[in-house]
């Protein structure tokens, strides 16, 4: 088990993603702030061929998402909907929304975190469980 966002999960996760889906056609920066290890920055790259999560910043991104780590583990593990915490304020969004919405059919549905590594994640954000959803990182 590994704590999510934790060296050892991205460690799981570059070992249970595919080795390449293709260039990115949008990428998507994930900031995390609060958490066990401080703030935390990764990015989602997604193409035709699927998503990817790499830890830190491989490429300039398109959009960047901001939020904490309570409301990043909630819509990680499925037990928050991404929608449900743009409504709520809980996540701050910057860059191009236009290219947002322009690549909307790519994203619908996207999920980059692989089943199996879900399933052996911690949620160490007073959770009581994996939640186990899809709802992306």
């Amino acid at each position: 088990m590994s704590r999510f966002l934790s060296a050892q999960w991205f460690d799981d996760l570059r070992r249970a993603q595919p080795e390449s889906v293709g260039p990115p056609t949008i990428t998507l920066q994930q900031v995390v702030t609060g958490t066990p290890d401080g703030e935390v920055r990764y990015q989602v790259l997604v193409s035709d061929g699927g998503a990817r999560i790499e830890r830190g910043s491989v490429a300039p991104p398109d959009m960047t998402f901001t939020s904490d780590y309570a409301t990043a583990s909630a819509v990680a593990s499925g037990r928050l909907s991404v929608q449900a915490a743009l409504s709520a304020g809980k996540i701050r969004v910057g860059g191009d929304t236009a290219r947002m919405a322009a690549n909307q059919p790519l994203l619908a549905g996207m999920d980059p975190v692989p089943e199996v590594v879900r399933a052996a994640t911690t949620w160490d954000d007073g959770s009581d469980g994996n939640g186990g959803g899809s709802q992306g990182a």
